[in-house]
């Protein structure tokens, strides 16, 4: 789905409105699938529906359900999470689930979050546009143009989609990380890093035994860590070998998992998709 095709679903579709887009409400989102999005705190029978769908698309597509709290219908304070269905299916193929927070001196952040796609519905293109939508949406929610984006993992093609689709990405391949300069240049990245790994262990399936160096977080899938959610993610590599390597040097052991961070702003991104098209 180009960039053009995304603005026009968010600015323009009938009954795409806040409260419609927060409340579960069921809207056509492409020619094959409709949305469902749900934001903040749930009544018991939401929490408990949202916890039998993610647990199973989890299930069927790693074989084991992670152990985040939201698999249980919990901590979904600052979570946007959003449910795709295929067209006249009221089961669920894929998910996004993203939350919302902000730095101590009140800079909103965002963090990516978890993406799960079932088997049947991979290599579809409907990942990106679901990580575009829930995006934008909370920015909307947040009163925001602009906001630091956090993205955790070991996945060499997920770390190329995230520099592609922020800017100000730190770490990153072209980006000497043991550069003292650099390292003084990205300290916005560096506090929003280590703000969320003091902060969102338990969300992000992080292990209380890990440590943050840097910009990796080291044994971040020991004991309490979402170990088959990153052998999955491993297997990923990318068509680019600079970041199959990048990802080897930056996370050498297998428990190992890097914090990206990134800026999005709406009007900057679209921007740029348009020109890659007329350039």
């Amino acid at each position: 789905m180009e960039a053009l095709q995304l603005a026009q679903l968010i600015f323009f579709q009938d009954g795409w409105n806040r409260k419609s887009m927060e409340d579960g409400t069921r809207h056509a989102f492409s020619p094959d699938y409709d949305a469902r999005r749900f934001v903040g705190p749930q009544d018991n029978d939401t929490a408990e529906y949202l916890a039998k769908h993610l647990s199973s698309m989890c299930h069927d597509t790693l074989e084991t359900v992670l152990d985040y709290p939201i698999m249980r219908g919990e901590g979904l304070e600052n979570k946007a999470i959003i449910l795709l269905y295929p067209k006249g299916s009221d089961v669920p193929c894929a998910f996004n689930v993203a939350f919302f927070w902000y730095l101590q001196d009140g800079t909103p952040c965002i963090h990516y979050g978890l993406f799960i796609v079932t088997p049947k519905h991979q290599r579809k293109g409907i990942q990106s546009p679901m990580g575009f939508v829930n995006i934008y949406l909370l920015l909307k929610k947040m009163n925001a143009r602009t906001v630091w984006v956090t993205d955790l993992g070991r996945s060499a093609s997920g770390s190329r989609h995230f520099v592609n689709f922020m800017s100000q990405v730190y770490p990153q391949p072209k980006i000497d990380h043991k550069d003292v300069d650099e390292t003084k240049k990205h300290a916005i990245q560096l506090q929003v890093a280590q703000e969320f790994h003091q902060r969102f262990q338990k969300d992000a399936g992080i292990s209380p035994q890990s440590k943050l160096r840097g910009m990796v977080i080291q044994g971040s899938n020991q004991a309490g860590g979402a170990v088959a959610l990153v052998r999955a993610n491993a297997s990923t590599r990318s068509r680019q070998s600079v970041y199959n390597q990048w990802i080897d040097t930056m996370c050498p052991e297998p428990e190992d998992e890097v914090v990206m961070v990134g800026q999005f702003n709406i009007g900057q991104w679209i921007a740029r998709e348009v020109s890659k098209k007329l350039w």
